[in-house]
């Protein structure tokens, strides 16, 4: 796994080892992840399928933002295996991002409904959950009457 600088392949470590140090030597030479020996087919499918996730989420990117940055730098935490929310697609949480990301500054329920497709309900809750899981931010803005204008946009 040692490699000059630039980019090396991509490691999913299987070992018999147990301790500590061999732990802290894969996952600062870069694995992906490591499981210990033996291990169910089940297990390995599991980590295969977080790393196809992660692999695709990283290659899609151009420009880095902070939820990017955390899954490349933090890659065992990708959504495989958790489910959101009941009513909540994985699916469109990585439209309604996208959205988020393509707005200059801040954006709406009712922008975010009509740029992915949702309803404006749809859209806010999917908006809140972002929020309640530390993906987005809300603001309030205050008009003349009425209730504020929430206002989105991704940490």
């Amino acid at each position: 796994m040692r490699r000059p600088a630039g980019v090396g392949p991509d490691v999913l470590m299987l070992s018999a080892a147990r301790d500590i140090e061999t732990l802290r030597v894969a996952q600062q030479a870069g694995a992906f992840h490591y499981l210990i020996k033996p291990f169910d087919i089940h297990a390995l499918r599991l980590r295969l399928s977080e790393y196809a996730v992660f692999r695709s989420q990283v290659d899609a990117v151009t420009e880095a933002h902070q939820d990017d940055v955390d899954r490349l730098f933090r890659p065992g935490q990708v959504r495989i295996g958790k489910e959101p929310p009941k009513g909540i697609s994985n699916e469109t949480i990585d439209l309604v991002v996208k959205a988020l990301r393509d707005v200059a500054e801040d954006i709406s329920a009712q922008e975010c409904a009509e740029a992915v497709g949702l309803s404006r309900s749809s859209a806010r809750r999917y908006l809140e959950h972002l929020v309640d899981s530390g993906r987005a931010q809300v603001r309030h803005r205050y008009g003349a009457t009425g209730r504020p204008d929430r206002r989105y946009s991704p940490l």
